[in-house]
């Protein structure tokens, strides 16, 4: 059987000619070499849900800005491709948002679920420069994770947002 050998320029991949071994190619991003223990998704802040009623904006870019003068509370999904129950589900989690708020924050909490209900396991954080970092969230078997952020209302016309998210599961 012929495998195709996979050249790797500066980040590029290239399938450039065929052989009868099979070659293992590790993707990189920028040069270094990706984490292959682990599943990272970006997410930009529009897949977030605002509550029922409340007036927001998106924009081209994927950025999801409060259009209201009070705070809102937003739902954003993630999706869960390892099933089984880990210590650090979730190893890292970053939330890059737009705080343009002075007297209040972006606060954001994010929730490793059970199937059935019952226990919650969370961490919440927030940062009056709208980047918010979590480390290590257990999961549970076939449960889901729930990421959930309060955005501050407008602010003298400048409105806060989430432009984008990230999660990292372990593999």
């Amino acid at each position: 059987m012929k495998y195709p050998i996979i050249c790797i320029i500066s980040g590029a991949i290239s399938f450039v000619l065929t052989s009868s071994v099979a070659v293992a190619a590790v993707p990189t991003v920028g040069g270094i070499v990706a984490n292959l223990n682990q599943d990272g998704k970006t997410y930009p802040g529009t897949m977030c849900l605002p509550s029922q009623g409340a007036k927001v904006v998106n924009n081209t870019t994927g950025v999801l800005y409060n259009n209201s003068n009070s705070p809102q509370i937003w739902t954003c999904p993630i999706v869960r491709d390892v099933m089984k129950g880990q210590r650090n589900g979730i190893t890292t989690a970053v939330v890059k948002g737009i705080d343009r708020h002075p007297f209040q924050n972006i606060t954001c909490t994010l929730k490793s679920m059970k199937f059935h209900g019952g226990r919650v396991i969370q961490k919440t954080d927030n940062s009056a420069d709208g980047n918010i970092a979590f480390q290590g969230l257990k999961s549970f078997p076939n449960g889901y994770y729930v990421l959930r952020c309060k955005v501050p209302g407008k602010f003298r016309n400048r409105r806060s947002g989430i432009r984008v998210y990230r999660i990292n599961e372990k593999l």
